[in-house]
C-alpha cells in the first residue's frame, strides 16, 4: 500500500495489561507494507512522535538534521504589525473549570513595525514579542514585556529598543528609584566588567535630585560605589 495505519503491541499482552501504540506510515509508491515508513506514532500514554516511534513528550519531533516546527501565515499580503505565528501558554486553575483555558504567557512573531514583507525576496523584517500575565485580576498580555526587533536589539519594558539592550521602567522618581538593571556577583574572585574598546568611553547618566533633566559624566579612572553605609569614591 501507499499508506497504512496499524496498532502495535508495546509489550507482551496478558489479562491485566495490553499496552498498544498506533503507527501511521506512508510510502513513496505502492510497495509492500514492510517497506512503508512510520511517520507518526501515538504511544500508550498519548505522546505523539513525528520521526520517532518512542516519543518522550506530549509532542516530539525528531530528525537526523534536527526537528522543526513551522507556524505559517497563509496570506499573500503581509503588512507591518501582522502576526506571523504565536506560542500560547495556557491552563486551568483557581476558580476556573477544567474546560476553561486561561492564558499565562504568549510569544508572538510579528512583521516589524513600519515594514512590509516583500514577496519576491528574503526581505522579511520580523520582531519577537514576549508577554506574561502578572498576579493582578486584569490582563497584562496587551503590552510586551520584552521585544527583540528586526535588528536584534532587545527591549525590556520598551517596544522599540534603540540600542542592543534597552531597559525602561515607568514610574521611577529621583526620591523613590526602582532598580531596573542589577549586576550582582557574590564570589570573592569574580567581577563584573564593562568594556568599550580602545576608542569610545563609557558614559553613566544620572538624574539630578528633584527630577531635573539627566546629566552625563564621562568616567575616567574614578567611579562612585554605593554601599549600605554610604557612598565611597575610588
Amino acid at each position: 500500500p501507499g499508506a497504512a495505519i496499524w496498532a502495535e503491541a508495546e509489550g507482551n499482552y496478558d489479562a491485566d495489561e495490553n499496552v498498544t501504540r498506533l503507527c501511521f506510515a506512508t510510502a513513496n509508491s505502492e510497495t509492500a507494507l514492510a517497506y512503508a515508513q512510520v511517520r507518526m506514532t501515538i504511544d500508550n500514554g498519548g505522546n505523539v512522535g513525528i520521526g520517532t516511534v518512542d516519543p518522550n513528550f506530549d509532542l516530539e519531533v525528531s530528525s537526523a538534521t534536527g526537528g522543526q516546527i513551522s507556524l505559517h501565515r497563509a496570506d499573500t499580503d503581509v503588512d507591518a504589525g501582522d502576526v506571523i505565528g504565536q506560542l500560547i501558554f495556557s491552563g486551568s486553575g483557581g476558580e476556573s473549570t477544567a474546560t476553561d483555558s486561561l492564558t499565562g504567557a504568549v510569544i508572538t512573531a510579528k512583521v516589524a513595525t513600519g515594514d512590509d514583507w516583500d514577496a519576491d525576496n528574503e526581505n522579511k523584517p520580523t520582531q519577537l514579542e514576549f508577554y506574561t500575565q502578572d498576579g493582578s485580576d486584569d490582563s497584562t498580555l496587551g503590552t510586551p514585556r520584552m521585544t527583540i526587533d528586526k535588528a536584534g536589539n532587545v527591549g525590556i519594558g520598551v517596544a522599540t529598543p534603540a540600542t542592543p539592550l534597552h531597559v525602561f521602567m515607568a514610574g521611577t522618581t529621583a526620591t523613590s528609584p526602582n532598580v531596573i538593571l542589577k549586576l550582582e556577583v557574590k564570589e570573592e574572585d569574580a567581577s563584573v566588567e564593562l568594556g568599550a574598546g580602545a576608542g569610545p568611553s563609557i558614559d553613566f547618566y544620572v538624574a539630578e535630585q528633584g527630577g531635573a533633566s539627566g546629566i552625563s559624566d564621562h568616567v575616567s579612572g574614578k567611579i562612585g560605589v554605593v554601599r549600605e553605609s554610604g557612598t565611597e569614591t575610588n
